[in-house]
């Protein structure tokens, strides 16, 4: 996760058990940030996305009826109570520290948190990031 300004603050990862879908993965992942930031008390970030679905769906008044649809409106609920929370939408090709984290998630057994500093296996791709125009 980013400050409001797309600076790290916090990064978490993890496996979910019973995800049988990219799309289901993704929302899960995106509802389980927001959770985890509602619970340390953030306020003022960005929460990113590779999905432009759930991105949409995340702004859509109507009720989720899809296979996603109870978790996009879990998410839903968590952005309207957190304040200064949004959820953006992140091309994958300019998303490279989260698939990074991700990947490494999965052979974790428990969740994994750092705050303030990112995790070595992304912080040269982070600076790298920080100075491409």
């Amino acid at each position: 996760m980013g400050d409001d300004t797309g600076n790290f603050f916090a990064v978490r990862c993890g496996s979910f058990q019973d995800c049988f879908s990219p799309l289901l993965a993704e929302a899960v992942a995106v509802r389980e940030s927001l959770v985890w930031a509602g619970d340390r008390s953030f306020q003022n970030f960005q929460c990113e996305s590779n999905s432009f679905h759930i991105f949409q769906a995340s702004r859509n008044p109507s009720i989720d009826l899809s296979e996603i649809g109870q978790v996009m409106e879990d998410i839903k609920e968590l952005l309207s109570t957190i304040t200064g929370a949004i959820l953006t939408h992140t091309r994958r090709q300019a998303n490279n520290a989260s698939h990074i984290i991700a990947r490494w998630g999965l052979s974790v057994s428990n969740a994994c948190d750092w705050d303030d500093q990112p995790p070595t296996l992304i912080s040269d791709l982070l600076t790298e990031e920080s100075v491409m125009p």
